[in-house]
């Protein structure tokens, strides 16, 4: 694939990290570290309620969830999603 085909797209954004620690990288750095070591836990929580039916524990699990991605600079579609995931399991869906 040509270079000039790939369309970059940026996924996050670190200026709330870098607002939070005045441009700290190391502590920024470990805000990243935080977010990469419990999403994956978290997310398989809110796997593993859905498999057993614990509509509670998804439904809290995802609500935990909300806040990262908006601190990560994702797109605001990530929230949507999650709140999504916490009006199904509102619901037991």
């Amino acid at each position: 694939m040509k270079a000039d085909m790939v369309q970059k797209h940026k996924c996050t954004s670190l200026d709330f990290f870098n607002q939070l620690t005045k441009g700290n990288s190391k502590m920024v750095l470990e805000m990243i570290n935080v977010y990469l070591d419990e999403t994956p836990k978290l997310i398989n929580k809110i796997k593993q309620g859905i498999a057993e039916a614990d509509w509670e524990s998804v439904g809290r699990t995802a609500h935990a969830m909300t806040p990262s991605f908006s601190m990560m600079g994702m797109s605001k579609d990530f929230v949507v999603m999650a709140k999504q995931i916490q009006e199904h399991a509102e619901k037991r869906e």
